[in-house]
């Protein structure tokens, strides 16, 4: 019986493990990079190669890309999505050819200033994510 039980318990998690979130959407970035979805309270950052494996913690709020870089904000995970608190919000740079993300950045001026050296100021507009009323263009339901 407990031979019986420790299969169930380990095929459990096997099963587990290999799962990756549901999501409600799905919006597509460059280099390989996407946001998902998750639920109010889960908005984050994978990369399609392996997107059970989020790349961020943290609560995205809205994004900004061109074709190297991605810029996003993110604030600690909310307590109430629908009125999140955005004083801990920071923004963060990730070069999708190196996949190296930036110290992040608590100024806009500094990222800025980053994104000039770069020579990355050339970006689509803000994209915001956690508009609860609409997806955001081009942002699909992922296959499960």
């Amino acid at each position: 019986m407990k031979k019986r039980v420790l299969c169930i318990l380990l095929l459990c998690l096997l099963a587990l493990t290999g799962c990756e979130p549901r999501s409600e959407w799905r919006l597509d970035l460059t280099g390989g990079y996407a946001v998902d979805f998750v639920n109010r309270s889960r908005i984050i950052l994978i990369h399609l190669d392996d997107p059970a494996m989020p790349l961020t913690d943290s609560y995205l709020t809205a994004v900004r890309y061109n074709d190297r870089y991605i810029v996003y904000s993110a604030i600690p995970v909310p307590g109430d999505p629908e009125n999140p608190d955005l004083s801990g919000l920071q923004l963060f740079l990730l070069d999708t050819r190196t996949g190296v993300t930036y110290d992040p950045f608590t100024d806009e001026q500094d990222l800025i200033d980053t994104l000039a050296v770069l020579d990355a100021l050339d970006m689509c507009d803000w994209i915001v994510l956690n508009d609860f009323e609409k997806r955001p263009s081009g942002a699909y339901t992922p296959e499960t």
